[in-house]
Order: structure tokens, then sequence, then C-alpha cells
């Protein structure tokens, strides 16, 4: 690796110098006025994903057809996750998504 000399910008230099940052979430540009929009929504979309595969693991594919969520809310901090179907479904659901 080749290390180069330091190099200190003049006062004149830092007047004038101007700076790009560009954010990417998800593979998707977004502006710095957009990031926290686009970071909450990459972790609801990752917690739905983590969902449903816990559901689909929990349950026959026959079961998970029968079974209706959804996770509502908000914000991150107060989501809630809604399931309906058949009683026996829904508890094994129940379990599956406990911790």
């Amino acid at each position: 690796m080749e290390v180069l000399d330091s190099y200190l910008p003049t006062d004149a230099e830092l007047d004038t110098l101007h700076v790009m940052i560009r954010f990417e979430v998800n593979g998707k540009k977004v502006g710095s006025e957009g990031l926290v929009d686009a970071w909450k929504e990459a972790a609801r979309k990752g917690i739905e994903e983590n969902m449903e595969a816990r559901l689909r693991s929990a349950l026959t594919p026959e079961e998970y057809s029968k079974l209706t969520w959804s996770i509502e809310g908000e914000n991150l901090d107060e989501l809630t996750l809604n399931l309906s179907g058949p009683d026996e479904i829904v508890s094994k659901a129940e379990e599956a998504v406990k911790d």
C-alpha cells in the first residue's frame, strides 16, 4: 500500500471546499432529507420478511394459506402483529413469533 503525504487545505481552500455525500439504502439512492424515512422503511421491510419466514417455518403451506397477518403501527417502536384465522393455526403462529 502506498502512503501519501498528508495534505491540509489552506484557509482559502477551506472557504470554497464543498463535499457531496450520497446515501444508498437497500440499493436505492436517497438524499439526506429522505434518509431517515428510507431507513425506517428498510427496517420495517426487514421485520415483515423476518415475520413471514418465522410463520412459514412454523406452519404447513396449507396452514399458512389460512392465516391472515399484518403488521401495523405508526413507528417502529409501536408495531403490532395482527393474526387471524382458525384458532389452532393462530395459536401455532403466536407461539412461533413469541420472541
